[in-house]
């Protein structure tokens, strides 16, 4: 898979919020060597990862860059990050202020949500 527009810009808009929880949750960590780690590793994956098309094509690609982007994460240190470290990254995301921007006043499972969604890729 190529590393395209949404494979910059979501590690860009989640380093602060990823970073930030792992300094406070990995007591001791270089959290500066982490990050080389973790961004090496996410190009690898994404590299390695088959091409499931652009977004236009297909509404799962950004689903496959977040994938990459947390496998990666935990590839970068398995011997620090732990189950509880790898789900409080993730609910450390889900209660982002960009995520909270992102779907203010919305419910993702709301039917008109998703048509809106599947109106916007075709």
């Amino acid at each position: 898979m190529k590393r395209g527009l949404l494979g910059v810009l979501f590690p860009m808009l989640l380093g602060k919020v990823v970073y930030g929880y792992t300094k406070e949750a990995v007591p001791g960590i270089d959290i500066n060597e982490f990050r080389k780690k973790h961004m090496t590793e996410y190009r690898n994956m994404v590299s390695r990862t088959p091409s499931v098309g652009s977004l236009k094509d297909n509404m799962f690609a950004p689903v496959m860059y977040l994938a990459c982007y947390g496998f990666s994460y935990y590839k970068a240190a398995p011997d620090k990050i732990t189950m509880d470290v790898f789900d409080g990254m993730i609910d450390a995301i889900c209660k982002s202020d960009i995520m909270k921007k992102a779907y203010k006043g919305k419910n993702c499972f709301d039917q008109k949500e998703i048509d809106k969604y599947v109106n916007s890729i075709i």
